[in-house]
């Protein structure tokens, strides 16, 4: 009996030593290969201003066990499309600062966050070129944000929410629609602020357009239509509108170890020319198409992931584009509407060997004696590349010993030249016509 005393002494004693350990301790000591962490939040949180702490980024320092160091930021797409960074408690959006534990792989360290006063009390957006943003600060100064992606959700047509990102921190936003299908009367709310009325959308349209349109052939590496729809790209554009529009299934079959759809053909074709503008489609350019039932194979469509994209109106154009992909953060999609809303071009670019250049522009050109010099840029990325271009050389069609496109005298024979020994030529040459010696230089003029 007394070992049986004993042994739930111990147990009650280790209960007790235990429950004073800090549970940070504790995850901290659990099987995790870091050494030391340190998150840095990128800026406050302000009252009235910000919903959650999702809405802005941290910059992790991690130190591992193996000597190796590693820092990177994990932002709010991290947290909208789930990560493994937690929060162990909620941040008070109440004026103070705060020590919050946050556990990522297992290592569990504080995070010192602060919730400060709103300082912006005035919200103005523009739409000349896409959505421009400015915040008002209370002592008057303006802060210029250009959004670089705006949808973590979408709303119905008259109220869409989501998250903003911007080259001046993120936000989580609303935008209202009075009269959406007319393009008119948009206003972005963001907390307590709100916006003036536009009485424009049509970047929003364009930009929400491209947005569901672009997102299925994410799973594809490459999909260059310029204006022509070839065997080359066919089967990605089809992939694309089966995606955004319900097609009829007429069937379904077995092709190899993968189930297909067969989709009708004729709407397939309605739809390419609802999106690029292009009637009566040949779908036979197709390998995946079966004229006896005028219906296409389709495998599926693809997988679309919230990553940064801007759009731009330009030359009349939108040009939209998409930073990354399921691959690559470095990649870059890019799409060209008009102002109906038709695709004029979708390209794809790695930023590395694939990319998609423009048609070469001289920036420099030659001379008869200097090389010239031109230029062209990815449509995708702006990546340039540059070739010179040879000199074109004196040229003298009319033998006057002058090039015909600099004036460059191009003998230096006494025939042309002055003073003395021009004086000297002239009479030489005079008498050599008398005696019938006229000697002709290679520039066409007799001389002795």
């Amino acid at each position: 009996m007394k070992k049986i005393s004993k042994l739930l002494s111990i147990i009650l004693t280790l209960i007790i030593v235990i429950s004073n350990i800090p549970m940070s301790n504790i995850v901290a000591s659990a099987a995790t290969d870091i050494e030391s962490l340190t998150i840095t939040p990128s800026r406050p949180l302000y009252v009235g201003l910000d919903e959650w702490y999702g809405v802005i980024d941290y910059t992790l320092d991690i130190v591992y066990k193996d000597g190796r160091c590693e820092k990177f930021v994990y932002d709010v797409r991290n947290f909208v499309w789930g990560g493994d960074l937690y929060f162990e408690q909620s941040v008070p959006l109440e004026i103070g600062t705060y020590k919050v534990p946050i556990s990522y792989q297992g290592y569990t360290t504080d995070c010192v966050i602060q919730v400060k006063e709103n300082p912006y009390n005035k919200l103005t957006i523009s739409s000349e070129n896409g959505l421009t943003l400015y915040f008002t600060k209370k002592d008057g100064s303006i802060v210029k944000a250009q959004p670089y992606d705006m949808y973590a959700g979408r709303g119905d047509s008259d109220c869409a929410f989501c998250e903003l990102y911007t080259d001046n921190g993120n936000f989580r936003a609303e935008f209202h629609f009075e009269s959406y299908n007319s393009n008119k009367n948009v206003k972005l709310v963001i907390g307590s602020l709100e916006s003036n009325v536009l009485e424009k959308n049509d970047w929003f349209k364009a930009e929400t357009f491209c947005e569901e349109m672009i997102n299925p052939v994410q799973e594809s590496f490459s999909i260059p239509y310029n204006g022509e729809i070839t065997e080359e790209n066919i089967d990605e554009i089809i992939g694309m509108i089966t995606v955004h529009f319900p097609i009829s299934e007429e069937g379904h079959i077995n092709y190899g170890d993968m189930e297909a759809d067969m989709l009708n053909g004729e709407e397939i074709r309605q739809a390419i020319a609802y999106v690029f503008g292009i009637e009566n489609v040949d779908l036979s350019l197709s390998k995946k198409y079966d004229s006896s039932t005028d219906t296409v194979l389709f495998f599926g469509g693809g997988i679309g992931r919230l990553l940064p994209s801007t759009i731009e109106y330009v030359d009349n154009t939108w040009v939209f584009r998409r930073y990354g992909d399921l691959w690559s953060s470095e990649s870059v999609w890019q799409m060209v509407l008009n102002d109906d809303l038709k695709i004029i071009s979708v390209n794809w670019c790695d930023k590395k060997e694939n990319h998609v250049f423009s048609d070469w522009t001289v920036t420099k050109h030659p001379t008869c004696t200097e090389t010239g010099l031109m230029i062209n840029s990815c449509l995708c990325c702006g990546t340039e590349e540059s070739q010179s271009i040879q000199a074109i050389g004196h040229e003298d069609a009319d033998v006057d010993a002058y090039c015909d496109n600099c004036d460059e005298l191009l003998c230096n024979h006494n025939c042309h030249k002055g003073g003395i020994a021009g004086f000297f030529w002239k009479i030489t040459n005079f008498f050599n016509r008398i005696f019938g010696s006229n000697k002709v230089c290679d520039c066409g003029v007799a001389h002795y």
